[in-house]
């Protein structure tokens, strides 16, 4: 920093101290042709006067000034922050953009994202969920860079906008392996509201591994204990729901867990028949669906026996009703694997649709193989719908779902190749090249 540099800075430092900060920003701003030190404090005494004069316009003069600024200790997402809770959100949103171009830090994506959420919702024609993607590559950067924080409050953000479109978007595909590895290894405790934990413990329960599960739901029986509130309530009813939606794949640690989260129900009848319906391994788990719609469908599923029809109509009706935020019966569920192995063609178009729906859009899982229905799927030439099948298959560790689904691409590749289109054919055969040296 130059004498002349020197003097120019504190000139613009006395008049925002005696003169308050308007003439201060014209000064400020006059030092951004300089370099180094001098630039990088005539940005952030700019950027402070800015902010108290609630002056857009020199704002983001600032922000795209400090996105050319070298990467030094100081960073601006201190004011950001105070920006995006002060509703500021297209302010907080340029100057996070700025630092995130600059230094490329989780912290500073993390702001950047929340702030774009902010200033969206501000606009009543824009869509909440667009922010989806971007709430993901938050929560790659925080894995990356090993900031818990970051991980944490990104992964419970995705976690909540992804069940909370899945419940009202019926085209929307509810990201599984995302959800998973986002929310696995994240630390809920670091969290500050019961909301995000519980969106982050949702995210958690579809994790492939038993243990993590486990954690999840010693969570949510920590939220149980909040007898007498919503979240409380909520938290009994995500674990009852866990337990109905994995049939034959509960864990005996899980299903203590769900038994300790049901001891805090308020009703003690109640109470003391859930957690005898919990604790009897035999008991065909309908905890959590009882008050649903779902439910009546899958009493008239017991009784359709050998009607194709009948079974077709309910499955149809059952595959428009399903929802992260509800139970899927193993009635239902077993009556669409029956149908699919029982028949072809059109008759068990409807049993597809409802498999389809039910690994895209809640928590649930069949009580049969998924690399079993993959190959069924496959038969009935369901190509996407059997490679979801046999992904979700090896996501769990399938006895050799890895095999059977690099099979399965395989076959699909040369199929391209023949239809000429190179590009996917090529896509394919690396995947399934891939897969089955893993296997």
């Amino acid at each position: 920093m130059t004498f002349l540099d020197d003097l120019g800075l504190r000139a613009a430092a006395g008049l925002e101290t005696s003169v308050g900060p308007f003439l201060a920003l014209a000064a400020y701003r006059r030092l951004f042709a300089g370099e180094g030190a001098t630039r990088e404090a005539a940005i952030l005494g700019a950027l402070r006067c800015a902010i108290q004069l609630a002056d857009e316009e020199a704002l983001k003069a600032c922000a795209e000034a400090w996105r050319s600024q070298p990467v030094s200790r100081v960073n601006v997402l201190a004011e950001a922050g105070a920006l995006l809770r002060a509703g500021r959100g297209h302010a907080a949103h340029w100057l996070a953009s700025a630092e995130l171009a600059r230094s490329r830090t989780a912290h500073a994506a993390y702001i950047d994202a929340r702030s774009c959420e902010v200033f969206r919702l501000v606009d009543d024609h824009a869509d909440p969920f667009d922010v989806i993607e971007l709430w993901w590559s938050v929560v790659l950067q925080g894995r990356a860079s090993s900031d818990e924080r970051v991980t944490a409050f990104s992964a419970a953000r995705f976690a909540g906008l992804a069940f909370a479109r899945a419940a009202r978007d019926p085209s929307y595909q509810l990201p599984r392996a995302r959800l998973a590895l986002a929310c696995e290894n994240a630390q809920d405790g670091l969290l500050e509201t019961r909301e995000a934990r519980l969106a982050l413990l949702r995210g958690k329960l579809l994790a492939a591994g038993r243990f993590a599960r486990a954690s999840a739901l010693s969570s949510l029986e920590s939220l149980a204990r909040l007898r007498g509130s919503s979240i409380a309530e909520r938290a009994v009813v995500i674990a009852l729901r866990h337990l109905d939606n994995l049939p034959g794949r509960i864990s005996p640690v899980e299903r203590d867990r769900v038994a300790a989260c049901a001891k805090h129900i308020e009703n003690p009848q109640l109470r003391e028949q859930v957690v005898a319906r919990v604790n009897d391994v035999a008991e065909e788990p309908t905890l959590a669906t009882s008050g649903s719609p779902l439910f009546e469908l899958a009493r008239r599923a017991e009784s359709c026996g050998d009607d194709i029809s009948a079974g077709g109509r309910l499955l149809q009706q059952a595959a428009g009703l399903l929802s992260p935020e509800l139970s899927v019966p193993v009635a239902l569920s077993s009556l669409a694997v029956l149908t699919l192995h029982k028949v072809g063609g059109e008759a068990a178009a409807p049993a597809v649709a409802f498999l389809d729906a039910m690994l895209c859009r809640t928590a649930a899982l069949p009580a049969f193989e998924l690399s079993a229905i993959g190959l069924r799927l496959l038969d009935l030439g369901k190509p996407a719908v059997a490679d979801r099948y046999l992904e979700e298959a090896v996501r769990l560790r399938e006895e050799k779902a890895l095999l059977l689904r690099g099979q399965a691409l395989r076959e699909r590749g040369y199929s391209e190749l023949r239809s000429g289109r190179e590009e996917e054919a090529w896509r394919l055969l690396s995947e399934a090249r891939v897969l089955l040296r893993g296997s």
